[in-house]
C-alpha cells in the first residue's frame, strides 16, 4: 500500500521534487544525476499557457493525490502497456538486447495537466530510456489507464488528453472548420439543353394545275 502524502502548496507551472519510491530502483542501465528516490520532478500545467494569476484546480489536486494513493497500481499498468508495444520491444531489442524494461527506463517527470475527465486531471509520466536518449518515452494516463504511449511529450500534451474526453474547465472548444458542417454545393446546373432540332424542310411545291 501507498504510503500516506502530505500534500505541499501547489501552483500552476511550478516544479518540485517529489518522492516515487516504486520508482526509485529503476534504470539501472542509464546514467543517473543522482540515486535519490526523490530524483522525479513534479510540473503542473503540462504545455498549457497560463496567466500568471492561474490556480491549480480540484481536477488537479484530486490527480496529483492520486498520484501517490495509486502509485503502484497506475506503475503495474504502465509497465504491462509498455511490455505489450511492439515498437518499444523492437527498439529495445535493437539497442539493448536482453536488458529488461526496468533496468533501461526512469522516470524524471511527473506532469499534471488541465484537461480533466470525470473530476480528475490528466497525469503523463516522462521518462528517460536507453534506447532513445533523445525523444525519451512518455505516457499519458488518467486514473491509472494508460491512455497513450510515445515521445517524451506524450506525457505533457494537453491535446493527447482532449483526445480522450478531457476538457478544461472554462474553455470554449474552437468551432469547426465550416468545411466539415456546410453541406455540399449543389452541382451546377446540367448544361443547356441542345438547340431545338432544324426546321422542318420547307413543304414541297405543290404541282401545277
Amino acid at each position: 500500500m501507498a504510503e500516506k502524502h502530505v500534500r505541499p502548496a501547489l501552483r500552476a507551472h511550478e516544479e518540485l521534487a517529489i518522492t516515487l519510491p516504486a520508482w526509485s530502483d529503476f534504470g539501472a542501465r542509464l546514467r543517473r544525476r543522482s540515486t535519490r528516490a526523490s530524483d522525479v520532478r513534479l510540473s503542473v500545467g503540462g504545455d498549457a499557457v497560463m496567466p500568471d494569476d492561474a490556480v491549480v484546480t480540484p481536477a488537479q489536486l484530486a490527480a496529483y493525490d492520486q498520484v501517490f494513493e495509486r502509485l503502484d497500481e497506475t506503475q503495474q499498468a504502465i509497465l504491462r502497456a509498455l511490455e505489450a508495444d511492439e515498437s518499444i520491444q523492437r527498439q529495445m531489442a535493437a539497442e539493448l538486447p536482453g536488458t529488461p524494461l526496468r533496468d533501461a527506463i526512469r522516470l524524471t517527470v511527473v506532469h499534471v495537466l488541465n484537461p480533466q475527465r470525470e473530476g480528475e486531471a490528466y497525469v503523463g509520466y516522462q521518462f528517460a530510456c536507453g534506447w532513445d536518449d533523445e525523444h525519451e518515452l512518455g505516457v499519458m494516463t488518467h486514473r491509472g489507464r494508460v491512455v497513450s504511449i510515445g515521445g517524451g511529450d506524450t506525457a505533457f500534451l494537453s491535446w493527447i488528453a482532449k483526445r480522450d474526453g478531457g476538457v478544461v474547465e472554462g474553455e470554449v472548444e474552437a468551432p469547426k472548420r465550416a468545411a466539415r458542417t456546410a453541406t455540399k454545393k449543389k452541382p451546377a446546373a446540367s448544361k443547356k439543353k441542345p438547340a431545338a432540332s432544324k426546321k422542318k424542310p420547307a413543304a414541297k411545291a405543290r404541282k401545277r394545275a
